[in-house]
């Protein structure tokens, strides 16, 4: 396993494999489900505004129903990836994961209110 470390050939293999192709894939569709995620959203309020039944209620109404449809496996996520991922693996693309995660200790609370990119 320490020969594909150290070999860079080896590395360039691996990068080209199918499960890399699918993890790397794997982040554009999550983009495009937030995206997808937030046009249904911005329909749902514009049908409330035009039938005028548009008020706080409604409004903390869908944002509630929002975050608890989405937070549960954002939080097993993360805390999977920062508690349990670093007795996990190792491999030549290891450093990319301990880099990932390296900020954790300190802005942890930036994550459990799902802000983390403004902060």
């Amino acid at each position: 396993m320490l020969a594909c470390v150290y070999n860079p050939w080896r590395l360039a293999d691996f990068f080209q494999t199918i499960p890399f192709t699918a993890v790397v894939g794997s982040n554009l569709a999550f983009d495009e489900f937030f995206m997808l995620s937030a046009f249904l959203a911005s329909l749902e309020i514009l049908k409330l505004i035009r039938d005028s039944k548009m008020n706080f209620k409604m409004v903390s109404k869908l944002y509630l129903l929002k975050f608890l449809r989405l937070a549960p496996i954002a939080y097993m996520i993360f805390l999977f990836g920062w508690g349990i991922g670093p007795y996990l693996g190792s491999g030549p693309t290891w450093f990319t994961y301990r880099r990932q995660f390296s900020e954790c200790e300190t802005y942890w609370w930036s994550n459990m209110l799902l802000i983390s990119n403004l902060v």
